[in-house]
């Protein structure tokens, strides 16, 4: 029984490491050092770290410790970073040495959680995907500047060098984006020819226009035994894929077993370090214990007595604030040459829809994917009818709608939204006070 256990144990970590191998990954381990990892084996933690790092790198291409491909501690930090950006809390991973001498069990258990938390197998299976089709990229968020590069260096030197640096900066930022713009101008250009030129020649009539690639391949037949040899690959990932999917059931349920040596292990140090205290002596812990708990104690008393004094000066302060808007109400009811009843109706209108909008703001606040990749099709449209948007596609002027509605989003967060906040508590002491 137990052979067969490890027998489909094997096969188990075999299709796995096959998988990795087809998604492109460099250093992908044996299965014996996954088997090897349960038992916190030294000997395989620098194949696990770089098995870590090369899974990783390609989800964060743009980050600069990314690049460090022989340097196997700068490879653990940059693994220890996405891993805390991420929300990985176990601490003992963080303690692990940058030299990878220890810690296996720690990092196999981190590699599941991944699998797991962030589907990190299917991202990267959606980046090694063949597409036919022309795809654009929506991508929300920018890189951002590191304090170390030759700009900031320049200006932080002070002088008039760095404001022409700057001057210039922004000349060359200003030139290379208009001649971007152009490209793209002229590359939508392109793709709308082609897609007119070749409407109704495509087999699925949800698309009925060729893409780029697709015209290449009629243009020159030699590509097409290269793109049957890529679709080949493709369909040779996707069964690995399949049987990894079919044989993951077994894999969760060896981790399970990996998890409960981790605890295992743990209790036992747990022990070993309780009966170590105990035989240095009872008379000095229960000394220090005591000593610990007097102060913990004094601490305690002195935290109350500061949240009081907090809790009170806050009161007095908001009651200050309170009494002052009212009079600040009372002195421009004056001048105001409304109706009392008249301008309370309007204030209560402006709270609510100053409230609608904030609701509004908070509903909306969605971030969308980054790098989401959208297929490019060309759609009529006519006075009577539009053609209809199938799932998983989305229209340019949804798009668009999109990006605009990001825009005011953080026009209103930066600039309107701290003066909202700022005209409600004063709104509301003019109903109050109006209403009375």
């Amino acid at each position: 029984m137990q052979r067969e256990a490890n027998v489909k144990l094997k096969e188990v970590i075999s299709s796995l490491c096959k998988l990795l191998a087809g998604l492109g990954v460099e250093a992908v381990p044996s299965p014996e050092t996954f088997r090897r990892g349960k038992f916190n084996r030294r000997d395989g933690t620098a194949d696990l770290w770089k098995l870590l790092y090369s899974l990783l790198k390609p989800l964060h291409q743009d980050c600069p410790c990314a690049s460090n491909k022989a340097n196997l501690a700068l490879q653990v930090d940059f693994v220890k970073s996405v891993l805390l950006h991420y929300g990985y809390g176990v601490r003992e991973l963080y303690q692990l040495p940058a030299d990878g001498s220890e810690g296996s069990r720690e990092l196999l258990l981190a590699l599941s959680w991944l699998f797991h938390r962030i589907n990190l197998l299917e991202q990267l299976l959606n980046k090694t995907r063949l597409s036919l089709g022309d795809e654009t990229t929506l991508c929300v968020g920018g890189t951002p500047l590191v304090e170390g590069s030759l700009g900031l260096s320049a200006v932080q030197g002070g002088g008039g060098g760095g404001a022409r640096y700057l001057e210039w900066l922004q000349g060359q930022l200003r030139f290379h984006w208009r001649a971007l713009h152009a490209a793209q101008e002229e590359k939508a250009t392109l793709l709308y020819k082609i897609h007119t030129y070749t409407k109704g020649c495509h087999s699925n009539p949800s698309i009925s226009h060729l893409s780029v690639a697709e015209t290449s391949l009629i243009k020159s037949p030699r590509q097409q035994s290269r793109m049957l040899m890529l679709l080949e690959c493709e369909i040779t990932l996707l069964e690995s894929y399949l049987e990894w999917k079919r044989l993951e059931p077994l894999y969760w349920h060896w981790m399970e077993s990996v998890l409960d040596a981790k605890l295992a292990d743990d209790s036992q140090e747990v022990l070993i370090a309780n009966t170590i205290a105990m035989a240095s002596g009872f008379k000095r812990k229960d000394k220090d214990s005591c000593q610990r708990n007097q102060s913990m104690k004094r601490e305690m008393d002195r935290l109350g007595k500061e949240l009081l004094e907090l809790k009170w000066g806050l009161q007095g302060e908001a009651s200050a604030k309170r009494t002052s808007w009212c009079k600040w109400v009372e002195y421009k009811e004056q001048d105001i040459p409304l109706d009392p009843q008249e301008f309370g109706a309007i204030a209560l209108k402006l709270h609510d829809r100053v409230g609608q909008k904030l609701s509004a703001l908070r509903c909306n606040n969605v971030k969308p994917a980054t790098n989401t990749a959208y297929r490019l099709l060309l759609r009529e449209t006519t006075k009577q009818k539009t053609l209809p948007v199938h799932a998983g596609e989305t229209e340019a002027s949804q798009m668009m709608l999109g990006v605009d509605n990001e825009e005011q989003l953080f026009h209103y967060q930066c600039v309107l939204h701290p003066l909202l906040l700022r005209s409600i508590p004063r709104l509301g002491a003019e109903q109050h006070a109006l209403l009375k």
